[in-house]
């Protein structure tokens, strides 16, 4: 049985949908069918329910679902522990990277890295496979957070992303007020304990919030398509070309930085130590991502 078959069968039984696991994994919905396909055949049953409404799991899928997400993760672990023996004396960083996981600042700090360390490489691979070393991102209480440190660069205030035909697309400054009438999402896991208190002034004030279970690039089309506004930290304001960034009138911020493996080899934490000295020393590498939206 394929670990990606069933990384695939967690996607579809979570999102309900052949086309939204695809769009989570930046695949196609093909690759998803198929990978599913493969899966049932190999285990001779079938794992879900086929409706024009989307897919639902049969009693057995309920059971498949329920003992291989351990399983999933243990091998990810096992994976994890051979790859440091693989990469132990190449001295080789994996970096996890996804649409809303991208390099902001670590490719400056690699340079300057590299220039004292010419032995070290580097290694993109995507979030939703084994553990890397090193991910750039917000604090926002991911499952994968849970097993690595957080090295804070500055904190990214909460903006919203509006559609560019929205009719409050063209504000400067977004209030309570302002949104009265809109329909606002965010996610269930709150970016920050101080965004469940934003959460409840918001709807104290009137603004219809809708919670998803997490950030994809799907939420984003979501968002666009009908018309919502998107709760965003504003780190993430180049994401959607067709969402404008609007700062909004309120102090409410998440951690940005490097997540980095709490079991790593030497090389890891060699790296992060001089990415926060360096960092210190060039404050103008931050300057783009933390300047004001337009």
């Amino acid at each position: 049985m394929y670990i990606q078959q069933l990384e695939s069968f967690i996607k579809v039984a979570e999102y309900g949908s052949f086309s939204k696991a695809a769009n989570a994994m930046y695949i196609t919905p093909s690759a998803v069918i198929q990978q599913i396909n493969n899966l049932e055949r190999s285990l001779r049953i079938v794992l879900f329910s086929r409706t024009k409404r989307g897919v639902t799991l049969t009693p057995a899928g309920e059971f498949l679902l329920s003992e291989c997400r351990d399983l999933i993760q243990k091998t990810h672990a096992i994976d994890s522990g051979l790859e440091r023996f693989r990469t132990q004396e190449q001295r080789v960083l994996c970096v996890g990277t996804t649409f809303l996981h991208k390099c902001r600042i670590f490719h400056p700090v690699w340079k300057a890295f590299r220039g004292n360390h010419p032995e070290y490489t580097v290694r993109m691979q995507p979030l939703d496979s084994r553990l890397p070393d090193l991910v750039e991102s917000i604090r926002d209480g991911q499952s994968w957070q849970r097993y690595m440190d957080f090295l804070p660069l500055y904190s990214s205030p909460l903006i919203c992303a509006v559609p560019d035909d929205h009719p409050l697309s063209d504000c400067q400054l977004l209030t309570l007020e302002d949104m009265r009438t809109a329909t606002l999402v965010t996610i269930t896991r709150a970016l920050s304990p101080q965004q469940k208190e934003l959460i409840r002034i918001m709807q104290s004030a009137g603004v219809h919030v809708v919670e998803v279970r997490s950030y994809d690039v799907s939420v984003f089309g979501y968002c666009r398509s009908n018309g919502y506004l998107l709760q965003i930290p504003e780190v993430w304001k180049d994401l959607d070309q067709g969402m404008k960034p609007i700062p909004c009138q309120w102090d409410f911020a998440v951690d940005y930085g490097f997540f980095y493996r709490r079991d790593a080899d030497a090389h890891v934490g060699e790296f992060i130590r001089f990415a926060e000295t360096w960092l210190n020393a060039h404050p103008d590498i931050l300057h783009p991502i933390t300047a004001g939206t337009p």
